[in-house]
């Protein structure tokens, strides 16, 4: 498996799929082969064939966080997000500090345009892992989107604190910053 991931940075990721095809098949219990394969299928857009995949793997290893997380994100890309939250919420169960599961599954409230239960998510991500941007950057979009301007630049802020050099934070800092300060001028005259 690692000589095949090796050759995939050099090779290109279609070159080496089919061998990777082949050990999986060979060793169908490897949950570190199959799981790889799932990836790689998601990688490739060969959606149909990854979800099989992945729900093989939850078969032979339904306690595996990392597979929750995969099916989760298989099922949002196929529209199907009451199944995509429960994957992800098993995710969680399995890991609690899994703050990627804690992103997807606010973007899948997000999907849902269930804005404060996606923020209330992402705060729990941001509980999960005090340090990692992630979490603020998602919430204060939710609360951008919510047109809680002061609310989104103080995620944004402490999004940035974690991450001061990510471009985007930085971008969508000075965006919320600007529409905050204009709605406070809206409202004071």
């Amino acid at each position: 498996l690692e000589t095949l991931k090796i050759k995939k940075d050099h090779e290109g990721i279609e070159t080496i799929l089919p061998q990777l095809v082949e050990l999986a098949q060979k060793e169908p219990e490897n949950p570190e082969v199959v799981t790889t394969l799932t990836d790689w299928l998601i990688q490739t857009n060969r959606l149909k064939q990854a979800k099989e995949t992945a729900q093989t793997v939850l078969k032979i290893m339904p306690h595996q966080a990392e597979v929750h997380l995969m099916l989760g994100r298989l099922q949002r890309l196929d529209g199907q997000l009451d199944q995509a939250i429960a994957h992800f919420s098993d995710a969680i169960t399995l890991e609690p500090n899994k703050v990627d599961a804690y992103i997807e599954l606010g973007k899948t409230y997000q999907d849902r345009r269930d804005l404060e239960k996606a923020i209330e998510i992402y705060q729990k991500g941001s509980l999960a892992d005090a340090s990692d941007p992630r979490p603020y950057y998602h919430a204060g979009m939710a609360l951008k989107e919510r047109k809680d301007y002061p609310g989104a630049e103080a995620m944004l802020k402490q999004a940035k604190k974690f991450a001061p050099d990510d471009p985007n934070i930085v971008r969508q800092l000075g965006m919320v910053t600007a529409l905050n300060l204009i709605n406070n001028l809206r409202e004071a005259s």
